[in-house]
């Protein structure tokens, strides 16, 4: 019987540059720096007022109009904004040199569901 992972592509080495909190806080941190109102700060970049707060509270989840504000504020390409980083996992390794199949696949297992718990927490919690 098939299961979820049979159809989800997983690259357990991969996580988001930037989260939604950290992008909310380079956002709030360079409208105070300049010593501007979320109203002159919005009028400034094009965007509404609301959509700045919105942003700035990282309260919902970002959603493409976000994204695009947070890039023409930031200076930045919205791809690179969107961009993953690598994490290389290269230097892991096991204490023996013969590791069975179910311990590789239960340790692939492990590693997905905690990148999941670490990718949930750096954009749901604060």
């Amino acid at each position: 019987m098939a299961t979820i992972w049979d159809y989800v592509e997983i690259d357990p080495c991969q996580r988001p540059a930037f989260t939604k909190y950290e992008l909310s806080k380079k956002i709030k941190e360079k409208r105070v720096a300049s010593g501007l109102s979320v109203e002159e700060f919005s009028q400034q970049y094009g965007i509404s007022a609301y959509l700045l707060v919105s942003i700035e509270e990282a309260k919902r989840s970002f959603n493409v109009p976000m994204y695009e504000a947070c890039a023409r504020i930031l200076g930045m390409e919205l791809d690179e904004l969107l961009k993953t980083d690598q994490e290389d996992l290269g230097c892991v390794r096991f204490r023996s040199g013969k590791v069975h199949e179910v311990t590789w696949k239960t340790v692939e297992m492990a590693n997905v569901l905690f990148n999941e718990m670490v990718m949930q927490h750096k954009i749901s919690a604060r």
